[in-house]
């Protein structure tokens, strides 16, 4: 089939999950709930809750989050906790905690979320209007509300401090992090799954699995150059071979349209395109306007892989 032109995720939908969204309250109680090892207080600076939601199993996350839920799902969701604070006079905050199970799973839902990262709160964090979310350890939480005044604000930034000095532990952020070489990388377009379902989040590959990506995969989508000269790094890691030579076939059938003698490529559109597995490693490069940008990357790419594993 021909390529098509890379396509740049809309990262806005922060509010649609977590401000904007339809949210169905499950229960209502007045004591305090843990969420793993985080306590949200029923009163907090003058604030008190006025809506508790305790989140067990997919099932009550699908209803909690309609239309939402799979994303959080993807990134191996295991329990969440979300608290409605009231004050007199002021625009109602919610604050959510989810555990994803690993800190590479919070990392990675963080990932898929955010569009400008900076270090303020946890261990990444970003703040829009009404919405401040990060994450930290195996936890991503986000604290929102639908009107700024100087007390939610406030609130919000409180709350926060609160959670992240009952984690007091960081967690490691996915290895393979690690293989993405750093000259031309934009930093907030890193992208961390292992669900197809996020295969095309920047560059439009296939609406199936071509590239066999499972819960026993790292990925990794990274930005390079400019808006104007964008390169698309993939990075897979298949931990066996077995699995890279399946997916390396598979992907040539499913996608390519032409015949390929080396590692990098012009296809259809005149764009350059590399693809080569290295040790585990299955990588691909997108997008290219010269085959000179797509070598750089690639041994780049592929020397940090072999650093990494040796």
């Amino acid at each position: 089939m021909p390529q098509k032109n890379a396509i740049e995720k809309s990262t806005l939908k922060i509010l649609k999950y977590s401000v904007l969204l339809p949210i169905l309250f499950l229960s209502a109680m007045n004591s305090e709930i843990s969420a793993m090892n985080i306590i949200l207080p029923d009163t907090f600076q003058n604030w008190k809750v006025s809506e508790s939601v305790n989140l067990d199993d997919h099932d009550a996350l699908y209803e909690y989050i309609d239309g939402g839920a799979e994303q959080f799902i993807s990134y191996g969701y295991q329990h969440a906790v979300s608290k409605i604070y009231i004050k007199e006079g002021e625009p109602e905050v919610r604050v959510e905690i989810f555990d994803m199970g690993s800190s590479k799973n919070a990392y990675g839902i963080f990932s898929n979320i955010r569009y400008e990262e900076n270090d303020e709160f946890g261990q990444g964090s970003q703040y829009v209007t009404g919405a401040l979310f990060f994450w930290k350890s195996n936890y991503y939480i986000s604290i929102s509300t639908i009107e700024e005044t100087m007390s939610s604000i406030k609130f919000i930034r409180e709350m926060a401090k609160n959670i992240l000095a009952q984690v007091p532990e960081k967690g490691p952020k996915p290895e393979i992090l690690d293989i993405l070489p750093e000259e031309g990388l934009d930093q907030n377009g890193i992208l961390y799954f292992h669900h197809y379902i996020w295969l095309n989040s920047y560059f439009f590959i296939s609406n199936d699995n071509i590239l066999l990506i499972n819960d026993d995969t790292d990925a990794v989508y990274a930005k390079y150059g400019t808006p104007e000269n964008r390169l698309f790094l993939l990075v897979i890691d298949y931990k066996n071979e077995a699995l890279l030579d399946k997916a390396y076939r598979s992907f040539v059938k499913h996608y390519l349209t032409v015949d390929i003698t080396e590692n990098i490529f012009q296809v259809e559109d005149n764009k350059w395109m590399a693809l080569k597995s290295e040790n585990n490693f299955l990588v691909l490069i997108f997008n290219g306007t010269n085959r000179e940008e797509v070598e750089n990357l690639l041994l780049k790419t592929t020397g940090n892989i072999q650093n990494n594993r040796k």
